[in-house]
């Protein structure tokens, strides 16, 4: 064999391995890239998804409907709910003037949440959150409302089987409403009433969402921070009106 045809056996060689190099390259990179892209369409889907759930239990809270049902493909993710030990919020009412008690509860508010590659998508208390590497963002906002004469505070407590999840497929997700309840006030006048001016505040106890919650009421107007929580105080001397409603609804998601 000649020099010539040694060049050439060795140029083919090199040409060859080139070429099945940037095949390995163009389908690794390729089929990451299009892994990712299927992600956050699947997540942006899941998204549309919840906010949907929310609008349905919003009709619920207001007495627009009594049962709201819809599909969501999972695809590779996962459908859960959220213990009401991992989901709790305390709102208090300080009287500021008047007969008014002061009120303290704690609300156990439970949810969904949708699963996907580390980034997870959820429904808590009236809210929709999407959580991951980045941090937490609210994409649908709870009924949390702040002037300087009402407050008002609408929770949703999500009652369903805690643990339960399910993965890949379609799922159907059915909300009822079960109640909903003035908690505060209790009477029209005197004690437990809104017969005087008050401070409403809100902390969140325990939500995987905490930053979310707290991210919101920074950027709602009227309420402020205030110790480990947020206070609505009207223009200092607290609100003319105030109520805090909880309204029960129960989840159920089958194939």
């Amino acid at each position: 064999m000649n020099d010539r045809a040694i060049s050439e056996s060795l140029g083919f060689v090199f040409v060859f391995s080139i070429i099945v190099l940037s095949l390995g390259l163009v389908s690794t990179v390729g089929f990451s890239q299009i892994e990712e892209v299927r992600n956050d369409q699947q997540l942006e889907n899941a998204e549309r998804s919840f906010r949907i759930v929310a609008q349905n239990i919003e009709e619920l809270q207001t007495g627009q409907s009594v049962a709201r049902g819809g599909e969501l493909d999972l695809n590779r993710g996962r459908i859960s709910t959220i213990s009401s030990a991992d989901s709790r919020l305390r709102v208090s009412v300080k009287s500021t003037t008047g007969p008014t008690d002061d009120y303290q509860a704690t609300y156990e508010l439970s949810g969904l949440e949708y699963q996907l590659e580390g980034t997870t998508v959820s429904y808590e208390g009236g809210a929709v959150f999407r959580r991951d590497r980045g941090g937490t963002a609210v994409i649908g906002s709870p009924t949390l409302v702040c002037t300087d004469e009402r407050a008002l505070v609408s929770l949703v407590t999500v009652d369903g089987p805690e643990g339960r999840q399910l993965g890949g497929g379609t799922v159907s997700v059915t909300v009822e409403r079960q109640n909903a309840t003035v908690t505060f006030p209790v009477n029209r006048s005197g004690p437990n009433s809104t017969a005087g001016r008050a401070n409403v505040s809100i902390e969140v106890v325990n939500s995987q969402f905490k930053s979310g919650w707290n991210q919101h009421l920074e950027s709602r107007q009227g309420w402020h921070p205030s110790g480990s929580g947020f206070v609505c105080d009207g223009t200092g001397n607290g609100v003319q009106t105030y109520q805090i409603v909880r309204t029960h609804v129960s989840v159920t998601f089958t194939r």
